[in-house]
């Protein structure tokens, strides 16, 4: 019997094709540029989140401004100062208003004090301003006086235009009514003059000096008989 002679297809060479194939991907995947890929948020060894340099840039101003804000209601900023309720004295002689710092750094604010009396022209207190310091937690009181020169209203109250600012600018203000101490007014001469005035004898001044004046002589009519 003849022999046959079988031809064997696919001895190994389309196997070996493939193989370079993908070899040859591989290694234009791997060459090629990562400039033109978007970047990714990083992440550590354990998972977590890291920012980038613009997101920790917000988160920053982020916390800064809740800082703020906290420190705002908590009464730490420069207007933590307010004026105080209530206040003591009588025009013109003394007027004592406070200002009360909640917070827990010093506060410096100035109150301007000013006699706005309706129906007057605006008087401005003595002095026209204090600054105060007032430490943390605590009060200060600063005192006022008025000049009455020229103040002919009998007015049993005058009114106070009060404000307290800083370098923020005006932080609060006040109106009050205060007791007013009036000089007396001296009461107008009513009395008529009398129109048939009594002739009073006048007697001789005294000569310059300071003796008296001579006696009358006698008269010689009257001898006594």
């Amino acid at each position: 019997m003849p022999s046959r002679k079988y031809r064997h297809r696919g001895s190994g060479r389309v196997p070996f094709a493939l193989a370079l194939l993908c070899a040859g991907a591989t290694v234009l995947v791997g060459c090629s540029s990562t400039d033109d890929q978007s970047p990714e948020p990083h992440s550590s060894s354990n998972g977590t989140w890291t920012p980038t340099s613009d997101e920790q840039r917000q988160e920053l101003e982020k916390r800064k401004q809740e800082e703020k804000e906290r420190e705002k209601h908590s009464g730490d900023f420069s207007h933590a100062g307010r004026l105080s309720d209530g206040f003591s004295g009588v025009w013109p002689f003394n007027y004592t208003k406070g200002v009360t710092n909640p917070s827990t750094k010093q506060y410096v604010g100035t109150i301007g004090v000013v006699d706005c009396t309706p129906g007057e022209a605006s008087r401005a207190a003595i002095p026209p301003s204090r600054t105060v310091y007032v430490p943390p937690q605590q009060t200060v009181k600063a005192e006022f006086s008025f000049s009455d020169e020229g103040v002919n209203s009998t007015r049993q109250t005058r009114l106070l235009c009060v404000t307290l600012s800083d370098d923020g600018g005006v932080r609060g203000r006040a109106t009050e009514e205060i007791d007013a101490q009036v000089a007396p007014q001296p009461e107008p001469d009513t009395t008529e003059p009398d129109p048939n005035p009594t002739t009073e004898p006048v007697t001789p001044s005294p000569t310059e000096d300071s003796t008296p004046p001579p006696e009358p002589e006698p008269d010689p009519s009257d001898d006594g008989s």
